[in-house]
């Protein structure tokens, strides 16, 4: 049986050569085939011993008379059974052992040093191979391998000895060498294969670590990259919106027609949902990052509700919706938590509310219970007769970016944000979304969210304060007015100044701008301000480096004033980013007139903040006009001739120019001062180009790019694009081949801005300076304009344009006077004499 089976180790380790020990992809099983072959040799020749232990036995109790059985094959028995528990166990030493000690006393027996099993010396022979074996395991050498490979020479051998067989001597002999030496083999290339199936298994170990590494490490990267994109959209667009909603606030405030209040009406409804779209996506951005904060502070509740129900009824009225409030009249109005997160988490639910009614109604319920004398929880609940959910979509309700029933819906819009935004703002707040639904007939969504109670005061009858706010809904009026209040905004984008300086007209409050960092601290050293503004993303120096140099300057004359930020950045932990900067406060863009007026009355020195009902408050004393250029349907008239030339010029869009400024007056002003600084804008842009800087080369087309988009020049808005992209990128071939047309474009507008009245006194020479310059008219009105608005730099500015004017003593006496008043700061006298004149 012994060949029998030798001649399956040879054939498999015959099939172990033919896959080859160096293939480069490791294959398992090999290892597995041959360990299995090996423990299969073990298995037999254990039996094989036990079977002769056995014999041994039988015939030591005279059960069977085998007269050549030795007694040494009782002892061999007990060593197989060594053998057998290393099989089970996986002992080493154990098998070791056994080994050694056949050999051992197989040998003691062939050469005659024993006659019996029962002599000392065979213990004697066992402690030794003890020890052996010990050394051998701990140095883990292929000594040990060649010793347990021969075992069976010795066994073999030693038989022969006794059953006095030469011939048997000589055959087992050739047989147990054979069978070690392919034992040898075997145990070598096992011994291999487990070494190499160990380190290949750490190898793929440590492979996996290092691609989950790898793997983590790219999410971290597209989490960080996602934020940055956030943020950067956060700017680029939230920017533009600022632009819109602020110059439709000018036009709401200074005009009055009935046809473009119908516009601004679409305007202001089109930029609010879009930027709550942009908003959705930034907050989603912001609970992911865990960025997300709730902000605490007192307000009313009825406020809240009435935002609440002013906003949901624009949306439900365009779907013939009926929106129902019921408020319980004994909560208490004045309440300490995170109004803005609330209105939100509602909003949303019924934004989602009206979506999903095609007709019915919306039902608010408001309900509180008041657990001690300063805690209430409110219960907030929106019932819809809309189409319903099944139960197995309610889950599908909070994952992002996911409709339900998208067919069904498709033509639905939104972001699929929403719910998914509420729930984690309600968490944050340690309250819950329940939503119950029927398909077919409705849902139901309530929350419950504990509040602090500032004062016990019911919120009582709101469906008739509801009603008040409608009636004084369309009564615009400025909230405060501050003629000797002064602040100082500094933003590079000039559009921005424009707008917010616009937005304070009516109040009557000094603005004073810098267009940059370095400008800034400059004013802040020479003039005394109430207040700050700094934009947050600002060339060469930031909104954060600006305000750390003017608080470091020691000639600062405004060190104890409050810093305010503007940030169109609402992302990723935008309060303590400027709070730990050193700002004393933050307002985010798209600017609301209202959240700034109220920052300015909180900020802004009380003896200098004139309230409506104070001694010497009075509303703006300019009428509404009508919107110069525009077109009503009433209104047969054409555009003035500023348009018409506007219009007329090479890559001057009006519409766009419009659109940007609001008004042709603006639009005026803005283009004159655009067209006086293309000389030296142009040659300082043509020096950088000859230096090959591209640092200052990208600034300035970033500059050029900004503000000719704003009067309209697209065209050269687009190539001062692709130039600044080139600088950025330091792609000389494309800067070369466009600078040059770019610049004669530019320095073109020189001539082609210049509006009708400049160009017909130099077309027909005439002489009278009167009509080469200014109509004296239009010069005292702005004059008078800007003495209303007590803004005396501007009105002195304008009345320089009349100096080198032929004029009778008369007029030119009164101008003396109206200097003079400049001087004293004396608006009024300034006033009268105009008014004298005109």
């Amino acid at each position: 049986m012994n060949r029998i089976y030798m001649t399956k180790l040879i054939t498999a380790l015959k099939r172990f050569n033919h896959y080859g020990y160096d293939q480069e992809d490791y294959d398992i099983s090999r290892y597995k085939m041959l360990c299995q072959a090996y423990d299969k040799c073990v298995l037999f020749t254990n039996v094989f011993h036990i079977i002769m232990g056995v014999f041994s036995v039988l015939s030591c109790f005279r059960l069977i008379r085998i007269e050549m059985l030795p007694e040494y094959l009782g002892f061999f028995t007990i060593l197989s059974m060594i053998r057998v528990y290393y099989h089970f166990c996986h002992d080493t030493s154990a098998r070791h052992y056994a080994g050694v000690c056949r050999l051992s006393i197989s040998l003691l027996l062939f050469f005659g040093l024993i006659e019996s099993l029962s002599d000392l010396r065979v213990v004697a022979t066992a402690m030794l191979a003890l020890f052996i074996v010990t050394a051998t395991v701990f140095a883990d050498s292929m000594l040990t391998y060649i010793v347990l490979c021969f075992v069976n020479v010795g066994l073999l051998i030693a038989s022969s000895r006794m059953f006095k067989s030469e011939f048997l001597a000589m055959g087992d002999t050739i047989n147990a060498i054979t069978f070690g030496v392919v034992a040898v083999a075997i145990h070598y290339i096992v011994q291999r294969e487990r070494l190499e199936y160990h380190v290949t298994s750490a190898q793929l170990q440590k492979l996996r670590e290092e691609q989950l590494e790898s793997e983590l490490s790219v999410i971290k990267a597209s989490n960080d990259a996602k934020s940055l994109f956030l943020s950067k959209m956060s700017h680029e667009i939230r920017t533009p919106i600022n632009a819109i909603l602020g110059m439709n606030e000018m036009i709401i405030r200074e005009y009055d027609d009935e046809q473009l209040n119908e516009y601004t009406a679409n305007i202001q409804s089109s930029g609010e949902t879009l930027l709550t779209i942009v908003n959705d996506i930034l907050d989603f951005s912001k609970i992911e990052a865990k960025k997300m904060e709730i902000i605490p502070v007192r307000y009313e509740l009825s406020t809240l509700i009435n935002d609440i129900v002013t906003m949901i009824k624009v949306r439900a009225q365009k779907k013939d919706i009926e929106i129902i409030v019921n408020v319980s009249p004994e909560i208490p109005n004045y309440l300490y938590g995170d109004d803005i997160r609330i209105k939100q988490c509602i909003l949303n639910i019924l934004t989602n509310a009206v979506k999903y009614t095609d007709r019915g109604s919306v039902t608010l319920e408001v309900n509180g219970k008041k657990t001690s004398e300063d805690e209430v929880y409110i219960r907030f609940r929106s019932i819809d007769t809309g189409i319903g959910m099944k139960k197995e979509d309610l889950q599908k309700l909070y994952s992002p970016f996911e409709r339900i029933e998208e067919n069904r819906n498709r033509t639905i819009e939104g972001t699929g944000l929403g719910m998914n935004i509420v729930k984690n703002l309600l968490a944050l707040m340690d309250a819950t979304l329940e939503v119950s639904s029927v398909y077919g007939k409705g849902t139901t969504a309530e929350f419950e969210i504990r509040q602090v109670i500032v004062k016990d005061i019911p919120i009582g009858d709101f469906t008739e304060t509801y009603k008040e706010n409608l009636r004084n809904k369309d009564v615009k009026h400025t909230s405060f007015i501050s003629p000797q209040g002064r602040i100082l905004v500094i933003d590079d984008n000039s559009l921005n100044l424009t707008v917010i300086t616009g937005l304070l007209k009516e109040t009557r409050l000094q603005v004073d701008t810098a267009s940059s960092g370095l400008e800034g601290i400059k004013k802040v050293c020479e003039t005394e301000y109430d207040c700050v503004f700094v934009d947050h993303l600002m060339p060469h120096m930031d909104g954060i480096e600006t305000l750390q140099k003017m608080r470091e300057s020691e000639d600062n004359r405004n060190k104890s004033i409050p810093y305010i930020a503007l940030t169109a950045n609402a992302i990723n932990g935008a309060r303590e980013e400027y709070l730990s900067a050193g700002f004393d406060d933050y307002l985010s863009k798209p600017i609301n007139i209202d959240l700034l007026e109220k920052m300015l009355i909180r900020y802004l020195p009380a003896d200098k903040v004139i309230l409506p009902g104070d001694e010497g408050f009075t509303e703006s004393l300019s009428t509404p006009k009508k919107l110069q250029g525009f077109k009503s349907e009433d209104s047969g008239s054409e555009q003035p001739q500023l348009v018409g030339n506007l219009n007329s010029l090479k890559g001057i869009e009006l519409k766009a120019a419009l659109d940007n400024t609001g008004s042709t007056e603006l639009l005026r002003t803005v283009i004159t001062e655009y067209r006086d600084h293309i000389p030296e804008n142009a040659e300082r842009i043509e020096t950088f180009f000859k230096e090959q800087n591209w640092n200052d080369f990208t600034i300035s087309v970033h500059a050029l790019k900004s503000t000719s988009r704003v009067i309209g020049a697209l065209e050269l808005s687009e190539m001062c694009q692709k130039l600044e992209t080139a600088g950025k990128e330091q792609d000389t071939d494309t800067i070369n081949s466009l600078t040059a047309p770019m610049l004669e474009l530019y320095r073109s507008y020189v001539e082609n801005l210049s509006f009708p009245e400049e160009l017909e006194g130099q077309n027909t020479g005439e002489t009278e300076s009167i009509e080469k310059t200014k109509d004296l008219s239009d010069v005292l009105t702005r004059t008078r304009s800007f003495l209303e608005d007590y803004d005396y730099d501007s009105a002195e500015s304008v009345l320089k344009e009349l100096d080198d004017s032929e004029l009778t003593e008369d007029i030119k006496e009164k101008l003396q006077n109206i200097k003079e008043a400049l001087s004293n700061l004396d608006a009024e006298i300034g006033i009268e004499i105009i008014d004298s004149i005109l």
